[in-house]
């Protein structure tokens, strides 16, 4: 079942969740979708990335993806996360991290391996 459908910004693609356990990028000019196992996609606002959650070798994943792209790790852990929250121009992540039995706000950028928490 497709839901969460999304159109981005560039109008040139759109993102939706596959029977709640995959994230697709379809691209609306050729009709071919990038499916990535994963759920809960958020997107930029200026609507050139995604980002998703996913379980990869037993670790909750942050992946991001840029439209047309394969999705690059931007966060492991074992930790539940929730709440993923994209800044404008998809670069930074902001997200919850249960930290013992606290949620946590963390901020994560590309090409940082660890994230900051913020509260």
């Amino acid at each position: 079942m497709k839901q969460n459908l999304v159109l981005l910004a560039d109008g040139q693609h759109a993102v939706f969740t596959v029977d709640g356990d995959r994230v697709a990028i379809l691209n609306l000019e050729t009709g071919r979708a990038s499916v990535f196992d994963g759920s809960r996609p958020v997107v930029s606002a200026d609507g050139t990335s995604v980002a998703f959650t996913s379980v990869i070798d037993g670790a909750n994943t942050i992946n991001v993806v840029r439209a047309g792209g394969q999705p690059t790790v931007a966060f492991q852990t074992p930790d539940e996360i929730e709440n993923l929250a994209l800044s404008p121009d998809g670069t930074t992540v902001v997200f919850q991290r249960m930290i013992r039995e606290n949620w946590e706000l963390m901020v994560v950028t590309s090409g940082n391996v660890l994230p900051r928490q913020l509260t």
